[in-house]
């Protein structure tokens, strides 16, 4: 019910809007510079929301280490299903886990991978850890 009186009040809400400011936004609509300036302030806003044009996991160009492509393909090939720490470190570190492999190592691993996501403009979580787990890519 909650949600239903608040969708019916934004209605209201934007139909009071447009009704009170109707002449103004015709005049902006009709301004093709206002136009562009607004569209690209929503598109800079939305992006540091984490909803720019580049959200897909699977667009995103970013510049990695061996083994942060290693990861991030094992990820990709099981999107929405967790990865496990030991299949991660089985795909980052193929024949070498019992010498590089441990929790921490992978740990930090991820986070980078975070960093370089969120530095190429996703500002939401995609990269979620499942407690004793592993990964998700969503």
């Amino acid at each position: 019910i909650r949600s239903f009186y608040r969708t019916e009040q934004m209605e209201k809400l934007g139909k009071n809007i447009r009704n009170k400011y109707s002449t103004i936004i015709d005049k902006i609509i009709q301004n093709p510079i206002i136009c562009k300036n607004i569209i690209e302030i929503n598109e800079e806003y939305l992006k540091k929301l984490g909803y720019g044009s580049n959200t897909n996991p699977e667009n995103l160009s970013l510049e990695l280490t061996p083994q942060e492509k290693a990861l991030w393909a094992i990820l990709n090939e099981n999107r929405q299903k967790i990865v496990s720490f030991d299949q991660a470190a089985v795909a980052v570190w193929a024949g070498q886990t019992d010498e590089k492999y441990s929790l921490y190592s992978l740990a930090k691993l991820v986070e980078n991978l975070r960093r370089k996501i969120r530095a190429s403009g996703i500002n939401r979580t995609i990269l979620l850890t499942v407690r004793r787990q592993g990964y998700v890519l969503k």
